[in-house]
């Protein structure tokens, strides 16, 4: 894209992650083996199941991650589609640029040198599966 975020500046800010804070003050019931089984159910069982797994099993501690490393903020509880419950914690924007821009900022504040227009191919990992680089395509033009 030629600005920071793409789609995610302009989603809806919604952070789907089950046990949450505002779930709790809304007396909500969740968990992450519900988040889990939502998650296969929507998705006719056709989801990657450890990968399902590890999203829901993380979601909190990513959703919490956000609040204490870049300071994001979340003030709504929220329904999305497929979910059984209401675990969807709206940012205070109600738009990803919430957690974009507060990204940037961190990334800018670590030395961490941004690029516009250039799309991530793959990660590229040592014999031990740790990632030690990256493979892009840069200069891409948005189609007409």
């Amino acid at each position: 894209m030629p600005v920071h975020g793409g789609n995610s500046i302009i989603n809806g800010g919604d952070f789907c992650a089950p046990g949450t804070k505002l779930q709790r003050e809304a007396g909500v019931q969740d968990s992450p083996e519900l988040m889990l089984n939502d998650m296969l159910r929507k998705c006719s069982y056709l989801n990657h199941p450890e990968l399902a797994k590890m999203v829901a099993y993380n979601a909190k501690d990513a959703l919490e991650w956000t609040e204490s490393y870049i300071g994001a903020r979340y003030t709504k509880l929220n329904y999305q589609g497929g979910h059984s419950v209401k675990r969807a914690n709206g940012t205070i924007s109600a738009s990803g640029s919430e957690l974009v821009n507060k990204l940037l900022v961190k990334a800018k504040e670590l030395g961490v040198k941004l690029q516009l227009r250039t799309k991530l191919v793959r990660f590229m990992s040592n014999k031990e599966g740790r990632i030690v680089g990256i493979e892009v395509r840069k200069g891409l033009q948005i189609p007409r």
